[in-house]
């Protein structure tokens, strides 16, 4: 039977939270002008364009980390979590 921690810091596991948690990002800030009910293009800046190029951006992220969990190399994986752990750093 597996530890805890050895099922937690598994490679493919982080990278599907990874995956959920930016795609459930993308999209909650995508649809933020709509379920805050505010018009936000008579804010300065455009807002809600700001809003939605955030959560466009964060979309394809979360596609990368899900091809990158389900790549069958352990070595491939590591890397992958190592990039995403230098993309959160900057």
């Amino acid at each position: 039977m597996k530890k805890a921690n050895e099922f937690l810091l598994n490679p493919k596991w982080v990278l599907i939270g990874d995956a959920v948690l930016f795609g459930v990002a993308g999209i909650l800030l995508i649809a933020a002008p709509y379920l805050i009910g505010v018009d936000l293009p008579e804010r300065p800046f455009g807002l809600a364009a700001v809003l939605r190029v955030l959560g466009a951006a964060l979309l394809p992220v979360s596609g990368a980390a899900l091809v990158l969990a389900y790549q069958p190399d352990r070595t491939t994986l590591e890397q992958g979590v190592a990039m995403f752990t230098v993309a959160h750093g900057l």
